[in-house]
């Protein structure tokens, strides 16, 4: 596999530095290079310091936040730059298990050739609850699960949506697709890449026997809404960013209705769970309205959201 370049790129903000050594220590044997990209971190210094005495592994500092797709399409240009032939993005709290990195290479390499893949994806361990989450599939009002009797038949999996954490992408297809949405800012950036993806033509896998461990936000809560569910507890501001992003998106050429009518499922269960929650419920209220009125609107303010 070391025939193949593969280049990490990690997005960093303000980072549990052991985490993040953790995650470039489990991923650095399985790749060419990792290149970090921070967003303007108070602690840079240290991420520096992390990394200074491994070969191949860099940091691109940014003068600025300016978000998780503009980090993406830094680390992603500059890695294109030096030859890339696959692109693994990472969150900085997310951490692949050992071999996790060859088994999405030898898949995507297999994939690309036959079936016009895209990206391949691993399946992840929620917040250490010992509870993987589900490959899905875009449905009227829903997103449905793979069924197990197909994860079990099939080592790879044709999905609708990869998160970008954990995803490996062909730079072949990266070039034809185009880069992230760095409007976008946090949400969604992911989602908008892969609707895209699919509405060129490409398509996008799970794949079976790779797995990562990942964090979806500070606190995930299990709830019933409709069914058991782990949704994540952010801070107020990422509600905006969450409901605008829908909007924004519903009004792009290449999202398809079916995918609005499952996200407005999904948007109606977190404005019920921040109703419920004990903690800044009126904050997350408040930011997710202000999103929605943006979003409405086709506001897309460059970078930051208002203050909560």
């Amino acid at each position: 596999m070391r025939n193949i370049k593969i280049h990490a790129v990690i997005v960093t903000y303000q980072p549990d530095l052991e985490l993040l050594a953790l995650s470039i220590s489990q991923i650095y044997k399985q790749v060419s290079a990792v290149t970090l990209v921070d967003n303007h971190s108070d602690n840079s210094a240290n991420i520096l310091t992390l990394i200074q005495k491994l070969p191949n592994c860099n940091l691109i500092q940014l003068s600025e936040n300016l978000g998780v797709g503009a980090a993406q399409n830094t680390g992603l240009e500059y890695a294109l730059a030096r030859g890339a032939q696959q692109l693994l993005i990472l969150d900085q709290d997310s951490v692949m298990a050992e071999n996790a990195v060859n088994l999405l290479s030898r898949a995507l390499l297999r994939l690309e050739s036959s079936e016009a893949a895209a990206a391949v994806g691993p399946q992840y361990d929620l917040d250490g609850k010992a509870v993987m989450s589900p490959f899905v599939r875009c449905h009227w009002f829903y997103l449905g699960r793979v069924p197990k009797r197909e994860l079990t038949e099939h080592p790879f999996v044709e999905v609708d949506f990869l998160i970008s954490s954990g995803s490996l992408l062909s730079a072949k297809a990266l070039r034809a697709i185009g880069q992230m949405d760095e409007a976008l800012f946090i949400d969604h950036v992911d989602t908008e890449w892969c609707l895209r993806a699919r509405a060129n033509n490409f398509r996008l896998f799970g794949i079976r026997d790779a797995f990562m461990r990942h964090s979806l936000g500070e606190q995930t809560y299990r709830v019933w809404l409709g069914r058991w569910r782990l949704l994540p507890k952010h801070k107020p501001f990422r509600y905006y960013f969450t409901f605008r992003n829908s909007l924004l998106l519903a009004r792009k050429p290449h999202v398809p209705l079916k995918w609005f009518s499952a996200d407005c499922t999904r948007l109606m269960s977190l404005a019920i769970f921040c109703l419920l929650s004990p903690e800044q419920k009126f904050a997350s209220i408040r930011m997710a309205w202000r999103g929605l009125k943006d979003g409405y609107q086709g506001r897309c303010p460059p970078r930051n959201a208002p203050e909560s």
